[in-house]
């Protein structure tokens, strides 16, 4: 039962070296850029992350005061409707979508796919929503934009389905709680025809998986060095989310 992968930059951003790798990197700064991925096959469309949501002014603006080189960008032909559009994809027929994790960049157009069962992290949606008395202080709007937030809540709702720390998406497709970035981080693993893929947004850049240095904004360095063995032993294939060498290493963004 394999699939096909196409992954698509959304957006992206110009990150403090330690940001990537922890306590490593201190005198640059490294491109992030935002994925998301639509996987076809055994009659689905399946759609992991939403990118972010329409207008983004805020993030234009508000990552310079953060500091003046940490800029965010994102082109017309990275918004959603643009990114489907050019893989021949139309949103009512995605059957499923993945967060991962719940985050701007991932949640900002859930509603956009109204046929679509939303998959999320169960201990992630938790932490969202009923945060721990030591989690940052934060609402949840941070984590997804208010209207889609409201859509989850309200109209989606029937259609959330919440994930346990090991799962299953559909044959030939599972999840495992990753946690490293955020609590709601996972890896998707997805059997291709050149073997098994693995997107995970606990990895930024091949570099965090393959020489087992942790990303820089984290959790847990254990959550790291833990789910970096595990993703090892597991991927043939992998899909750390925001790194610009995925479309070197996969020609056009397409696996499988």
């Amino acid at each position: 039962m394999p699939y096909s992968i196409q992954i698509a930059k959304v957006g992206s951003q110009q990150a403090p070296g330690p940001e990537v790798f922890f306590m490593d990197s201190f005198d640059v700064f490294l491109p992030l850029w935002f994925t998301m991925a639509i996987v076809r096959g055994e009659g689905r469309t399946i759609a992991i992350n939403t990118g972010f949501e329409s207008d983004v002014g805020h993030l234009v603006d508000g990552f310079p005061k953060w500091h003046p080189k940490a800029i965010f960008a994102r082109s017309e032909d990275e918004r959603v409707e643009a990114v489907l559009a050019k893989m021949g994809v139309q949103p009512a027929e995605v059957d499923t979508v993945v967060l991962t994790p719940l985050g701007s960049y991932s949640a900002g157009n859930i509603s956009m796919f109204s046929n679509a069962r939303i998959c999320i992290l169960r201990s992630g949606w938790a932490a969202l929503l009923a945060p721990g008395p030591y989690s940052p202080d934060r609402p949840p709007t941070v984590g997804v934009p208010a209207r889609e937030l409201n859509y989850l809540l309200t109209t989606g709702w029937p259609k959330v389905h919440l994930l346990e720390e090991d799962d299953q998406i559909a044959p030939g497709i599972t999840t495992f709680f990753t946690g490293v970035h955020h609590p709601s981080s996972m890896a998707i693993v997805i059997e291709t025809v050149d073997g098994r893929a693995v997107y995970t947004d606990s990895s930024f850049y091949f570099r965090n998986v393959e020489e087992d240095i942790p990303v820089g904004i984290g959790r847990s360095l254990e959550e790291a060095r833990r789910s970096y063995a595990r993703i090892r032993k597991v991927a043939d294939l992998l899909i750390p989310a925001y790194d610009p060498d995925l479309f070197k290493r996969y020609p056009g963004g397409r696996i499988g």
